[in-house]
């Protein structure tokens, strides 16, 4: 009985998770410098990343961006949004025979959605509004059936370079990510890897893991499962070698005084268990950011690796205003993104500009 299992075991064929993270695409390399997101404060940061990176290095590395907000602030809008300007093809040609420029890049983008909020109907008709837009422009004339023909030819193509990943648990997204690179593989197009709703899991986490110890007496499950996660996402982002944007959501109500964002001022030479307590809402703590929305001052609930990792971090901020022309029946949102920086290093930091430098998107 054991001697036939094992024989059937040996017929499967295994790799490490460091050999599918080392294949193929060359790590650390930034691939797609002349990238854009359609988000005027990250195209910025973007553009000034690239710059400082390469006079300075032979080649840039890629940059990992972070959206933060709390529940609403349209977080998942700006993903959309990326994959609209990533996805759409550079140009095409219509049925008459004009080519009409669509300002995309043809990439590829990796969506990894966490918290179960991408609609692929939205992201349709996002693409068809676009597409439209520019062909009416270009055009100056009204649709009619072969140029709807032509808009619906542009939304096939570019939601067949979207691949929506749903991990439910943060074991399943580790795993999701080690295997990205291994998918990518074999596309040689742009790549582009967005990451929703990092942190959706954070109290499923924390409960499941109250019940568990480990030898080592200074971390605990949680933290340990935060630093897997994180870690992955490092590994492979840079093999991948493109733009990575994620969103995390703000809830640590904190209960500390004001200020849009305050780092201690020495990074943590305390224990893991310290770090865990921090990312868990420990207040005053080295190492955890405190960052204000509105009259809200919250904890962020990731670990201070995090910022280790991430090349810039965005706050969004949504109010309700005004809808277009000023009526008052259509309301907007109103979107505001302040650069806090990166924790990568000082050449990173002064290339993400102002770090309390504002953005007013509708």
């Amino acid at each position: 009985m054991y001697a036939k299992i094992e024989r059937l075991l040996s017929q499967v064929e295994s790799e490490s998770g460091h050999g599918i993270l080392g294949k193929k695409r060359t790590p650390s390399i930034f691939r797609s410098p002349n990238i854009t997101t359609g988000i005027p404060p990250l195209d910025d940061a973007l553009k000034e990343h690239t710059t400082n990176t390469t006079q300075e290095e032979q080649h840039p590395r890629p940059p990992l961006f972070e959206l933060l907000g709390a529940s609403g602030s349209g977080k998942t809008q700006m993903l959309y949004r990326i994959c609209v300007s990533a996805a759409m093809p550079r140009s095409t040609r219509l049925s008459n025979g004009t080519t009409v420029d669509l300002q995309g890049h043809s990439a590829h983008v990796l969506l990894v959605d966490i918290d179960g909020k991408i609609s692929v109907d939205i992201l349709a008709h996002q693409i068809r509004e676009r597409a439209r837009e520019l062909i009416k422009k270009n055009k100056g004339l009204e649709f009619n059936n072969n140029e709807e023909e032509d808009e619906e030819r542009v939304v096939e193509e570019s939601l067949g370079r979207i691949r929506v990943f749903t991990p439910e648990s943060t074991h399943s997204l580790v795993a999701t990510l080690a295997l990205l690179p291994r998918y990518a593989q074999d596309i040689d197009a742009p790549l582009v890897l967005l990451v929703d709703g990092l942190g959706a899991n954070f109290w499923l986490d924390k409960r499941t893991s109250d019940h568990m110890w480990l030898k080592i007496k200074r971390a605990t499950p949680w933290f340990r499962l935060q630093q897997v996660m994180v870690d992955t996402l490092q590994q492979v982002h840079l093999a991948l070698g493109c733009l990575c944007v994620v969103t995390s959501g703000l809830f640590l109500k904190s209960t500390e005084g004001s200020g849009l964002v305050r780092m201690a001022s020495q990074e943590s030479g305390s224990s893991a268990s310290q770090g865990s307590q921090q990312a868990a809402g420990g207040g005053g703590q080295q190492g955890v950011r405190s960052i204000e929305v509105g009259q809200c001052v919250y904890r962020d609930h990731m670990i201070p690796r995090w910022k280790s990792v991430v090349t810039g971090s965005f706050v969004l901020e949504s109010m309700l205003g005004a809808g277009h022309g000023g009526m008052v029946d259509c309301p907007v949102t109103k979107i505001t993104l302040m650069n806090i920086g990166g924790q990568q290093n000082q050449n990173q930091q002064q290339a993400l500009g102002s770090p309390l430098q504002k953005y007013t998107m509708y």
